[in-house]
């Protein structure tokens, strides 16, 4: 008798989706610097160029872990991909938002980027679940 996955049968939610989900968010962060550190340093680049190459390589290596790892999604990529990009542009604006408001406020830098943070990996994880990940029901 096949036991069941204690991640499907809470659906997208769970203690190990969401320590999986932060992992992988800060190892695709630190892919992001190293590629910054490579081109900046190694081959000569502008900063904005490696960061930019930085930034897509990451998104991409972001995406395909969450896909196995966090959601251990079987959705096609066709539907999932573009899913994905959308919430995190959608994370994009909403940091570029909360940040704004948090400075506007006088909160310390350091303190007003820790909490956007913390609130743009909330946002991503609960519509990355609930909708980009999401599984079908048959």
């Amino acid at each position: 008798m096949q036991m069941p996955d204690p991640s499907r049968e809470a659906g997208n939610f769970s203690v190990r989706s969401f320590l999986t989900f932060v992992f992988v968010g800060g190892f695709a962060t630190g892919l992001h610097y190293a590629i910054i550190l490579f081109t900046v340093y190694a081959l000569g680049w502008s900063l904005v160029y490696g960061s930019t190459l930085g930034f897509s390589l990451s998104a991409v290596v972001n995406y395909l872990l969450n896909v196995k790892l966090t959601f251990r999604s079987t959705q096609s990529h066709k539907n999932t991909a573009p899913r994905f990009f959308l919430v995190a542009g959608s994370g994009l604006v909403l940091n570029y938002g909360i940040l704004s408001i948090l400075l506007s406020l006088d909160a310390h830098a350091v303190i007003a980027q820790i909490l956007t943070t913390i609130g743009v990996l909330i946002w991503n994880y609960i519509v990355s679940g609930l909708w980009t990940f999401r599984q079908q029901t048959t």
